[in-house]
């Protein structure tokens, strides 16, 4: 059998060649209203005013208390006003009061020395009494004091002085009674750097009722019948008078002295002056010092006599 013929035909197709290019599509962003709700007001919660009710509180340790149990906030008048029925008004202040008149060193180991001239002293174990009342005609003076304050540190060998920061609290009352006589007396209460020994010119009460100048910081009583608290450099003082207080009742006197800067004054817990001019300085070492002096005290003329609690307080900032 003869190959038979094939006839071969060609077809051109017009294909058109892919792209990789999209065309990226426009689209619209629709407006969503979220419409406002009103959401309703809580009311409080109601007040407890008769009791809890703890009937559906499990209590798995024992501490669930009672149905019924008392509500604090409608017995604070037994809560907090009271101790025991008695009023805590009259709680506190009795108790801080007795923890200033028990916290004392007492007479029996706080080092001070006596010293006195037609007067007397007479130290017991929570009061100390210094007397000029029953001298007869003699200028008289009492004298309690400390020695210098110690070593700030294990090397140096000198001791605290008017560079040094100090906190000192004390409490006492003095006589201020007048009768007319005329007399002059001395009072001072603080730190001085001041020898003392008895006879005129020789102590801080004598120099106090004379207006003398010495290094000092305290409470004084002049012979002008004022009571004051002063500083003073040696060569000039600052002083402010005190008015309000009642000199023969029980008073807490207070110095907080800040080197170079300044020293605060107090009387019952009350800021009654702050002063930052004519302060003592340099390396002289203070001392604590009580004391009073009177010019002819017997006679009827005025006394002087100091009643002073043993707790003495002295913090030093070294």
């Amino acid at each position: 059998m003869a190959n038979p013929e094939y006839n071969y035909y060609s077809v051109n197709l017009d294909i058109p060649t892919p792209t990789s290019t999209v065309e990226n599509p426009t689209v619209n962003t629709p407006n969503v209203v979220i419409p406002s709700v009103d959401v309703p007001e809580m009311p409080a919660p109601e007040k407890i005013t008769t009791g809890a009710d703890w009937s559906e509180v499990t209590d798995d340790d024992g501490t669930k208390p009672e149905d019924g149990a008392d509500v604090t906030g409608d017995n604070t008048a037994l809560d907090t006003e009271n101790v025991n029925s008695e009023p805590s008004t009259n709680v506190q202040p009795r108790a801080e009061d007795g923890y200033k008149k028990l916290n004392f060193r007492g007479a029996s180991n706080d080092g001070l020395t006596e010293l006195a001239s037609s007067a007397t002293i007479t130290r017991n174990e929570m009061t100390t009494k210094l007397d000029t009342s029953a001298v007869g005609d003699n200028d008289g003076e009492a004298h309690l004091y400390s020695g210098v304050f110690g070593s700030n540190d294990f090397t140096d060998a000198g001791n605290l002085d008017w560079n040094e920061d100090f906190d000192i609290t004390f409490r006492l009352s003095f006589d201020d009674t007048d009768d007319g006589g005329g007399d002059k007396r001395g009072y001072f209460f603080g730190i001085t750097d001041i020898g003392v020994a008895t006879g005129a010119g020789n102590s801080p009460a004598y120099k106090v009722m004379n207006d003398d100048r010495f290094a000092a910081i305290g409470f004084k009583y002049t012979a002008d019948q004022k009571f004051w608290v002063f500083n003073d450099s040696g060569s000039a003082e600052t002083e402010t008078e005190v008015t309000g207080e009642t000199p023969k009742n029980f008073n807490t006197l207070r110095i907080v002295y800040r080197a170079g800067t300044d020293v605060k004054f107090y009387i019952n817990d009350v800021l009654e002056a702050t002063h930052t001019t004519n302060l003592p300085s340099g390396t002289s070492t203070p001392f604590l010092y009580f004391g009073v002096y009177t010019e002819d005290p017997g006679g009827g003329s005025d006394i002087g006599r100091i009643v002073l609690a043993n707790n003495y307080r002295i913090t030093a900032d070294v």
